[in-house]
């Protein structure tokens, strides 16, 4: 399959475009997601997005996964980031800006485009408590989130892993298009996590 380069975009910087690369649908996914933002509030803060995949797929230097174009690295949506992007920093529960957060990531997991995310345990509860103020019900947030079952608990599409208070990573579900792609699910064990299958570009 063929990769795409993530385009810019208003509401997101690109850390490093030589590790911008993705499937076609995940990059229109991840516009379209930004494109919704820009339309509720003009005035959400930038973020950093960091590595999606290699041009021609395969391992990528400091991660397990990244390998089939589906992965990306997002930096947290915080209330101190102002008028600069908000960057890869550890992020502490009260620093969340859930409500940017929340109108990224919900149209997504609504709509099944997430297939594996890994969030830190204590800004999972964070979200979860917002999302639950806004009336989701239960049995969705059971669903997505992994709070408040602990951290081991193997459910919910967000899960934690060590090191990820300072960036979300998102797994985009296999798209109809592409019937060589397969789903393996993201480990929140760090010892049995496995690396996804490499898909060559051609």
């Amino acid at each position: 399959r063929k990769a795409s380069r993530l385009p810019g975009h208003r509401a997101y910087v690109i850390r490093d475009r030589a590790r911008a690369w993705c499937t076609e649908e995940v990059a229109r996914q991840l516009v379209a997601g930004f494109d919704r933002l820009r339309l509720l509030d003009r005035n959400t803060p930038r973020i950093e997005v960091h590595d999606l995949s290699l041009r021609r797929g395969g391992p990528m230097r400091g991660h397990r996964s990244h390998q089939s174009g589906r992965d990306v690295d997002l930096a947290y949506f915080r209330s101190t980031c102002g008028k600069s992007a908000c960057d890869f920093r550890p992020t502490r529960p009260h620093e969340l800006d859930v409500v940017s957060q929340w109108r990224l990531l919900s149209p997504w997991l609504e709509s099944g485009q997430i297939e594996a995310g890994f969030m830190d345990y204590r800004l999972q509860a964070t979200l979860y408590r917002h999302a639950r103020r806004a009336g989701v019900a239960r049995a969705k947030l059971r669903r997505w989130f992994q709070y408040p079952r602990g951290r081991q608990h193997p459910g919910g599409t967000l899960r934690h892993y060590p090191k990820h208070s300072d960036h979300l990573h998102l797994r985009f579900a296999c798209h109809t298009s592409d019937p060589e792609c397969v789903t393996i699910r993201l480990s929140a064990d760090p010892a049995r996590a496995r690396q996804a299958r490499v898909h060559r570009r051609d």
